[in-house]
């Protein structure tokens, strides 16, 4: 009866633990996505910032298991200017269709420019907070920083989203069930019948 217990109570946190641990889909989606780049300070003759989402972002997704991460292009910029410097701010969210849920970033730098052709820049973000999904996994989700130099003016910002489980207490049914495990090993373990040693008699010569 013990044995079938402790069967029972194996099996129940079994079933719990693997239903974190199914694969989930990542589906980045345009509807609800956006960026929006703006200059905040200007020394620079005819100098111009432009964004726009990848024209790939419809098309990537990933199914993630826990620790899991994938990469995809989230949108596309290009600077440019006769001559001079200037800095710039972005506002980035990226939506997802699966699971349903945003996360949105913030991004500060600044480039600069030489007929328009020649052209160098830096992006950094205040990255997005992750998303709950509420079962006990986190999405990580983070804006590629940018360091670029050379001839031309556009380049892709990525973005990545990576797959974590949450280490909290656990639920109640996962507390119960942990309980129920251990009153039927502490109560096998008193029924358990005692083994007696060899017994040794003395003799007289």
């Amino acid at each position: 009866m013990m044995h079938k217990c402790l069967g029972i109570a194996a099996a129940g946190l079994l079933a719990l633990g693997s239903a974190n641990a199914s694969p989930i889909l990542v589906d980045p989606t345009t509807t609800g996505s956006h960026v929006d780049a703006n200059i905040t300070s200007s020394r620079c003759i005819g100098c111009f910032v432009d964004v726009t989402l990848s024209d790939d972002l419809e098309g990537v997704m990933a199914w993630l298991d826990t620790g899991e991460s994938f990469t995809f292009d989230f949108f596309d910029i290009v600077v440019g200017g006769l001559i001079g410097v200037a800095e710039v701010a972005v506002d980035a969210t990226l939506a997802l269709a699966s699971p349903n849920a945003s996360a949105a970033g913030n991004g500060f730098g600044g480039f600069a420019s030489f007929l328009f052709v020649i052209n160098a820049g830096h992006l950094t973000w205040i990255q997005p907070d992750s998303i709950d999904l509420g079962d006990g996994t986190l999405l990580g989700v983070s804006f590629e920083n940018l360091f670029e130099f050379g001839i031309g003016n556009s380049t892709t910002v990525s973005a990545t989203i990576s797959r974590n489980a949450i280490a909290s207490v656990p639920e109640p049914g996962t507390a119960a069930l942990l309980i129920v495990g251990l009153l039927a090993l502490w109560f096998a373990s008193r029924r358990r019948p005692l083994v007696s040693g060899p017994r040794f008699s003395a003799s007289t010569a």
